[in-house]
């Protein structure tokens, strides 16, 4: 049987770890996230966050806020990555302008408050951004 050409391909990701200080945006993502039938871990700081993707290897998704206390999501991101060249990430802000999406490369950005099913789609272009070859 041929897959529905109208719905999106599977997702990629397992499991994610969505880090928020704002601890109701952490959950309401993950729930999201579960909905979707990711395994989620939530992390309300970056130093937890970063522990967490050293203790889990199965983590293939970061989706983070940008400003948190101690360490920026940005900073968190470049961190994650150094570790775990493979992860997705997608950040998610209330302060981004349009237009400033070359702060954070080719990975997506949902600005606060965004729709909870603007996730799936974000997840689907972040793995585009992983496979896409370098220019």
């Amino acid at each position: 049987m041929k897959p529905d050409s109208g719905s999106p391909p599977p997702l990629p990701i397992r499991r994610a770890l969505v880090v928020d200080d704002e601890i109701l945006v952490a959950m309401a993502v993950a729930e999201q996230c579960r909905h979707l039938g990711m395994e989620v871990q939530e992390a309300y700081d970056p130093a937890e966050a970063l522990r967490r993707l050293h203790q889990d290897s199965a983590i293939t998704a970061l989706i983070t806020d940008v400003r948190m206390p101690g360490m920026s999501g940005t900073e968190l991101a470049v961190q994650a990555l150094k570790a775990r060249p493979e992860l997705l990430v997608i950040f998610i802000t209330g302060y981004a302008e349009k237009g400033d999406e070359t702060r954070f490369g080719a990975w997506p950005v949902l600005r606060k408050p965004f729709d909870l099913r603007e996730i799936a789609p974000a997840l689907q272009r972040a793995a585009a951004a992983r496979a896409a070859p370098p220019a």
